[in-house]
C-alpha cells in the first residue's frame, strides 16, 4: 500500500499544481524548539493549490546539547494568497530522526502563523508549530523569514 501512495499522491496534486501558474517561496528560518530548549534552523518552500491551499513541504535540523535531530515535515496550509497580513493554519505529516544513529519517527504536525507581505518578494512570517511523535510530543516554535521566487 505504502509504494502506491506517493504516485496516486502525484496523480491528484499535478492538476491541480499545473492549473495556474507556478509562484513557489524559498523561506529560511530560525526558531527555537520549546520542549529540547535548543536551537532549530530550516528551509520550507510554499507550492500554490486552487483557493486558499498550498502545500508547504520544510525540513529543519534542531540543535540540542548532545545531539542534533533532523525534522522533514509536509503541511497542507490554508490561508488568503493576498493582502497586507495573511494569517494560516496547517496540518501535516513529518518524519524525525536524530543525526547520530539510526532510525526515525513518523509525527503529526499543526501550524498557524502569519505572513507580512513587505515589497513584491519579501515576506516575513512567524509560525508556531506542534508536533506530536507517539508519547513524546514537541512544541515547536519559530520565527521565520521568507522570499519569494518567481519562476
Amino acid at each position: 500500500m505504502r509504494p502506491l501512495l506517493l504516485p496516486l499522491l502525484a496523480a491528484l496534486l499535478s492538476p491541480a499544481l499545473t492549473a495556474q501558474p507556478v509562484v513557489s517561496t524559498l523561506s529560511p528560518y530560525l526558531g527555537l524548539d520549546l520542549d529540547a530548549s535548543a536551537p532549530l534552523i530550516g528551509v520550507a518552500t510554499r507550492l500554490p493549490l486552487p483557493g486558499p491551499f498550498a502545500v508547504r513541504p520544510s525540513v529543519d535540523l534542531t540543535l540540542t546539547e548532545h545531539d542534533a535531530y533532523l525534522q522533514a515535515e509536509v503541511d497542507l496550509v490554508a490561508g488568503p494568497q493576498s493582502g497586507p497580513v495573511r494569517p494560516y493554519v496547517g496540518a501535516g505529516v513529518a518524519w524525525l530522526a536524530p543525526v547520530k544513529g539510526s532510525g526515525g519517527d513518523i509525527a503529526g504536525a499543526l501550524l498557524a502563523g502569519v505572513e507580512v507581505p513587505w515589497g513584491s518578494r519579501f515576506r516575513p512570517f512567524a509560525q508556531v508549530r506542534y508536533t506530536a511523535v507517539d508519547v513524546i510530543e514537541r512544541w515547536t516554535a519559530a520565527g521565520m523569514v521568507g522570499a519569494t521566487v518567481q519562476r
